[in-house]
């Protein structure tokens, strides 16, 4: 995971490139916070197009869905949601 933080999603499109093959991992993908995406309708959608081929395999997932991505797996593997841990439940 690479958190970033840029205001423009067509800079950070074009900003993106593969993913180093070591260490070895078994997902890779780049991080924006939600809010974001909230200000700039197509945030995701711009940062697609502009993105270059060789980095086609850079998802760019936003701070909500990567929690709620960790939580989904967790709760496969019979782990406490983020609620249950911290006694928001």
């Amino acid at each position: 995971m690479d958190v970033k933080d840029w205001a423009h999603p067509a800079f950070l499109g074009r900003a993106a490139r593969p993913v180093p093959q070591e260490p070895r991992y078994d997902e890779a993908f780049w991080v924006v916070p939600q809010d974001r995406v909230d200000d700039r309708p197509g945030y995701i959608a711009t940062y697609e197009r502009n993105r270059p081929a060789a980095a086609r395999r850079v998802p760019l997932l936003t701070d909500t869905h990567l929690l709620a991505r960790a939580e989904d797996r967790l709760a496969r593997v019979g782990g406490a949601t983020r609620k249950e841990a911290t006694g928001d439940a």
